[in-house]
């Protein structure tokens, strides 16, 4: 489904309850894809990460056709299959972003989407001085 379609208009039939559960969701999936990055090295992937992380990807490639991606700041991540776990969790705060940014009806709701924004943006900003 598309991530304009559930912003811009399934939000107003959700409660707070439900945009706190996506909440919860977004933060524990993106603690995940950020504990699983750091520890990479020392411990390979079982094969229910694997599936997991591509499954994830996957979402981004579906997102990819619904949202410019670009449009939502995400640059130099040509092919999601080649998506690093430390790249997703950026791009999967940047989506949830997305679909919080949506909701006019509940103003709590919009800061939530601004907060995951700017989670995004210190986590990019940590990436590239772990590079650096």
């Amino acid at each position: 489904m598309s991530v304009q379609y559930v912003s811009r208009s399934q939000m107003f039939f959700w409660s707070c309850q439900h945009s706190l559960s996506g909440l919860e969701s977004a933060v524990f999936l993106f603690k995940w894809l950020q504990s699983v990055a750091a520890t990479v090295s020392d411990d390979p992937f079982t094969a229910h990460e694997t599936n997991i992380l591509d499954w994830v990807r996957a979402l981004v490639e579906e997102t990819r056709e619904s949202v410019d991606l670009e449009e939502m700041i995400v640059h130099s991540y040509v092919e999601s299959s080649a998506l690093q776990s430390s790249q997703l969790c950026a791009i999967v705060l940047r989506i949830w972003s997305r679909v919080f940014g949506g909701n006019m009806m509940w103003a709590i709701i919009s800061q939530i989407g601004a907060a995951l924004e700017q989670l995004a943006e210190l986590i990019e900003a940590e990436s590239r001085l772990a590079v650096q």
